[in-house]
């Protein structure tokens, strides 16, 4: 019985001790939060940031849930992910990546720009030097969300389009892309150069080729060329050149 009431009461001095911690923890000036850095940001300002983390100086370094503050910056369209870690005994550092601006879709008489995700990041009045994507058929484009379009399966070949073009360094070199006949995927360049790409099947290998082919390794064509390069049913391009 003694024993028993000796491990009682072993138990209640470590709570006692425990609650005395996290009050002495919860009140002492020495952990309010006297700054909060931020790094990753580009596009963002760090005040944006700070504004939606929920972070203010002069508050308690442990009555802020960092858990809590990273859902509420990855709810931002420009955010990808968020990390907010405390260093003690009074900073807060919050650490995000942004996502990048990848095309702008046609829609509502403007643009919905967004990352190779299909995520809007914003709506705006025109390109801004980002391939223009045409056909999608747009149904709803709300910024911090995945843009919706009317055909089933184009949101998944739209994203699968801007991956390819990403992984072989091609985005830029692009004006315009076309996604309305998904048989025939199309591109345009600058100078008026249309490319057929066919179906979505082996997109990274055809624009491999293309990379090849823009960069004057076939025949004399190169990124200034106009006219039409055409993927045919025998794996390979075709070329014809512009009657101007």
């Amino acid at each position: 019985m003694a024993r028993r009431r000796r491990k009682i009461g072993g138990v209640f001095i470590l709570l006692l001790l425990f609650i005395i911690a996290v009050t002495v923890a919860l009140t002492v000036p020495v952990f309010n939060i006297t700054s909060v850095t931020v790094t990753g940001n580009a596009r963002l300002t760090q005040e944006e940031i700070l504004a939606v983390a929920g972070i203010p100086v002069g508050t308690n370094i442990y009555r802020i849930s960092m858990r809590s503050a990273e859902d509420r910056l990855e709810e931002m369209p420009y955010v990808l992910s968020a990390r907010v870690r405390r260093k003690f005994p009074a900073r807060v550092h919050v650490h995000v990546e942004e996502r990048e601006e990848k095309a702008a879709v046609i829609c509502d008489g403007g643009y919905a720009i967004t990352d190779e995700t299909a995520r809007v990041l914003r709506l705006a009045n025109d390109r801004e030097n980002l391939p223009c994507v045409t056909g999608a058929g747009v149904t709803a484009a709300t910024p911090g969300k995945t843009i919706e379009m009317k055909e089933e399966g184009f949101v998944s070949n739209y994203t699968a389009l801007l991956s390819a073009l990403d992984t072989a360094d091609l985005g830029v070199s692009f004006s315009m892309l076309r996604i309305e006949n998904i048989a025939d995927v199309s591109a345009e360049t600058e100078h008026g150069l249309e490319i057929h790409l066919g179906g979505m099947d082996d997109l990274d290998y055809k624009l491999k080729l293309c990379k090849n082919i823009l960069s004057g390794g076939h025949g004399g064509i190169n990124k200034e060329s106009s006219g039409v390069l055409r993927w045919t049913s025998q794996g390979q391009f075709s070329y014809r050149q512009s009657k101007n």
